[in-house]
């Protein structure tokens, strides 16, 4: 086996856990926002018309899909290098 080949397996196999690591962090992420959500509510006026949220329901969900998004990338470059 050549050092090319085995750099290149080292780096599948670094990418693949990377991946890993990015989904786990994702769903800590959104089970975060799903816990914050029932934690506090999503509150709404009498009329319907106006939804007071947090600033962290925004922040963890939008970490969690940033997460999810980097693990997606991350995996098709495994599979494009497998």
């Amino acid at each position: 086996m050549t050092e090319k080949m085995t750099i290149k397996r080292a780096s599948v196999r670094t990418l693949a856990w990377i991946s890993g690591l990015f989904a786990v962090a994702c769903m800590g992420f959104f089970f975060g926002w799903a816990y914050s959500l029932v934690s506090w509510g999503y509150w709404v006026d009498e009329h319907g018309s106006v939804g007071v949220t947090h600033p962290i329901d925004y922040i963890l969900f939008g970490a969690s899909m940033a997460c999810g998004l980097v693990s997606l990338i991350t995996l098709a470059k495994v599979f494009k290098r497998v």
